[in-house]
């Protein structure tokens, strides 16, 4: 075992692209659903939630519903992922297949944070 890449570690790479994309796109997809402010770089910041006036992001308002939202996205491109690998072995494909699972996903958690204030 002298090698790092190797078929354990290519099943990890879609995975953990998808999660990384996750983790630094949640404010500014945030911002994008909700136009609230959040930001890449300033987080909640500027987020609408520090004004006294509403309307509030429901996300940053209530964070059980953003971690709600970020698990039903996660799980959307964990989906799309493994659909994507059991038809074909493509690491880049697998990734295409995540990231569109995970907005997908991003958008029907807003639906539902939506439907449910």
């Amino acid at each position: 075992m002298t090698g790092v890449s190797g078929p354990r570690t290519r099943r990890w790479t879609a995975p953990a692209i998808v999660t990384a994309v996750a983790i630094v796109g949640a404010h500014p997809f945030c911002n994008w659903m909700f136009h609230c402010g959040c930001g890449l770089v300033s987080l909640t910041a500027h987020c609408n939630i520090r004004s006294p006036a509403p309307p509030h992001c429901p996300w940053c308002a209530q964070p059980i519903w953003f971690a709600l939202a970020a698990l039903l996205a996660l799980v959307a491109a964990g989906i799309g992922i493994a659909a994507s690998l059991r038809r074909s072995p493509s690491q880049s494909l697998a990734v295409a297949a995540g990231l569109v699972g995970l907005v997908a996903g991003g958008y029907a958690a807003a639906a539902i944070t939506l439907a449910a204030r």
